[in-house]
């Protein structure tokens, strides 16, 4: 196995298997966060006690506070990004339902067809309101969107792997006996 083959079928596991994680097992990625911001915080607060107990300078405590400040914020990462998500992709949607309905008003204005832009806009305003009403139901279905797209990322990959490393009939060349009118049929 080629070292090339070897990436890409690795590369379409792990998609495979990250898609999974994200998709069904969303404690792992928090309990992930937790984990790093805790050595994060453990280590600025480490260095700090260090700098202080040896007499070190105001700017070295400053800049480990700052780390443990960063810490705290990974630790509490995962609860704005699973609020965050949805309320910007609701802002998002619902920017874009009012722009369709819009759009459906100046066509009615010109007297052309204008039903679809009406409903999809009414569509995209009632899937906006829901998202910013209910967030946590909502990115939970994101969540579990994003993590089955990996999981068909990884398996296109894997698939075309598959298919694309078959070998070709007649693709062998006798460099002996070869000579440029037998590569007609690489023109075709």
């Amino acid at each position: 196995m080629s070292l090339f083959k070897a990436n890409t079928l690795s590369k379409g596991i792990m998609l495979m298997i990250t898609g999974l994680i994200v998709a069904f097992f969303p404690g792992v990625i928090s309990k992930m966060f937790y984990l790093i911001g805790i050595m994060i915080i453990l280590f600025c607060a480490f260095r700090m006690v260090v700098s202080l107990i040896e007499g070190g300078s105001l700017s070295v405590t400053l800049i480990n506070s700052f780390g443990v400040l960063i810490g705290a914020i990974v630790i509490f990462l995962p609860a704005v990004v699973k609020i965050g998500v949805p309320l910007i992709t609701a802002i998002i949607l619902g920017f874009a339902g009012v722009e369709r309905l819009f759009i459906a008003s100046e066509l009615k204005n010109r007297g052309s067809s204008y039903a679809s832009k009406v409903v999809i806009g009414m569509l995209l305003i009632i899937a906006a309101m829901v998202m910013f009403f209910h967030p946590f139901r909502t990115s939970n279905v994101i969540r579990i969107a994003i993590g089955l797209v990996i999981v068909a990322i990884g398996s296109c990959n894997l698939f075309m792997d598959l298919y694309n490393n078959k070998p070709e009939k007649n693709t062998i060349v006798d460099i002996e006996n070869y000579s440029i009118r037998e590569d007609d049929h690489f023109l075709e």
